[in-house]
């Protein structure tokens, strides 16, 4: 069913969310505060690989790699080493794009006027960073949570390529087949939670920023 198919996606593409959003929240830190200098090419380096390497292309050299050491299994489901490479696969492009993402937003909050007033008092760069520029800059990555999170139970082409019996594999299967009513199923389902997922981060919003609250 659905539901189960989706259980299966929602390990490796839940693991990978939570890898890529604090490997690249990090990097993306690290890069604001050393812009122009060797971290940031470095992080910036591999946000480029991220983005612009296919999943399927990384996918497929992960597993060619790894047939050769016969460290992890490349393909099957069942145990946690089977986790590990579609993990590593599917962080890659998340970690990418927080750390551009992130890195942009805290330049832009640490150019603003009441962060520059905070320096000019004398607050010090570590309590500027941790009580105003990281909320600040973090708010709008809640937006790209939204389509992230309805992902994770809708599962990926990744998926195919290591054989994990998620709504992916069955999805791509389905259009191989010309399933239709599988197709169809399946994309109601996604918009369903993509829909309930952005409720959710609207309501988020509210709490977080109380400025964008309606009375």
């Amino acid at each position: 069913t659905l539901l189960e198919n989706s259980k299966v996606s929602a390990t490796p593409g839940g693991l990978a969310l939570i890898v890529g959003v604090f490997l690249g929240i990090i990097l993306g830190i690290v890069a604001a505060l050393h812009k122009n200098k060797w971290p940031d090419y470095i992080v910036m380096f591999i946000a480029i690989l991220g983005i612009t390497v296919p999943v399927f292309v990384l996918a497929s050299l992960l597993q060619f790699v790894f047939c050769v050491l016969g460290v992890l299994p490349t393909t099957g489901w069942g145990s946690w080493q089977n986790v590990v490479l579609p993990t590593v696969v599917l962080s890659f492009g998340t970690i990418a794009t927080y750390a551009r993402y992130v890195k942009s937003n805290m330049l832009d909050v640490m150019n603003q006027d009441y962060i520059l007033t905070a320096e000019a008092k004398g607050v010090s760069r570590f309590n500027v960073i941790r009580k105003h520029v990281m909320k600040n800059a973090f708010l709008p990555c809640m937006t790209l949570l939204v389509g992230q999170i309805s992902g994770i139970f809708t599962g990926s082409f990744v998926e195919k390529i290591f054989g994990i019996p998620g709504l992916g594999f069955y999805y791509i299967n389905s259009i191989n087949d010309r399933d239709y009513t599988m197709i169809i199923g399946t994309t109601v389902f996604a918009a369903f939670l993509f829909v309930f997922v952005q409720l959710i981060v609207d309501i988020a919003y509210t709490v977080l920023d109380p400025r964008i609250r309606v009375d």
